[in-house]
């Protein structure tokens, strides 16, 4: 439940609807990806009502998705799957081949690649930060830290004039 200014014990921050919004399309997105990995016979557009028919059930789902962002992620996602596939299996090489990474972090993995290739105008910080925070949905935290380092080697190698470089030492 979210506070309002009115409460005493309000949040210092402002709650800004339109991340949040953007938050749960991310998590909806990978939600479909992964279902529709588990069993392609529903179709996708199927798979994206259904997450937008939730509106908030759970507690922890106080908005519905941005429903254009949700579908772009989806729908690009399985769009461009076999290309995805491709760059995500040549990225890991042999640390973790399809049989052997579970289906909720191939999805979430997916879905980031999708939104580094074809939302140039998205920072690849920001990706990191928003599929790490989907990640902590679904992963136990030594498989969050392994997203946020597939992701961040995946962002410095599509992107690397977009990523922030460590300071060289003396």
């Amino acid at each position: 439940m979210f506070m309002t200014s009115e409460s005493p014990t309000a949040p210092q921050q402002p709650y800004n609807s339109s991340l949040v919004k953007k938050h749960m399309s991310r998590i909806a997105a990978v939600q479909c990806i992964y279902a529709s990995l588990m069993d392609a016979t529903t179709p996708l557009p199927t798979l994206i009502a259904l997450q937008l028919e939730q509106k908030g059930e759970d507690a922890w789902l106080p908005k519905t998705p941005d429903k254009k962002l949700l579908q772009g992620i989806v729908l690009g996602t399985s769009e461009m799957h076999k290309a995805l596939n491709a760059r995500l299996s040549e990225s890991l090489g042999e640390r973790w081949t399809g049989t052997r990474m579970p289906l909720v972090m191939r999805a979430l993995l997916l879905c980031a690649l999708y939104e580094a290739l074809y939302t140039p105008a998205l920072r690849p910080i920001i990706i990191i930060d928003q599929y790490v925070g989907v990640a902590d949905v679904f992963l136990d935290d030594p498989d969050i830290g392994f997203v946020h380092g597939v992701l961040h080697e995946l962002m410095h190698s599509l992107r690397p004039k977009d990523m922030p470089h460590a300071p060289e030492t003396p």
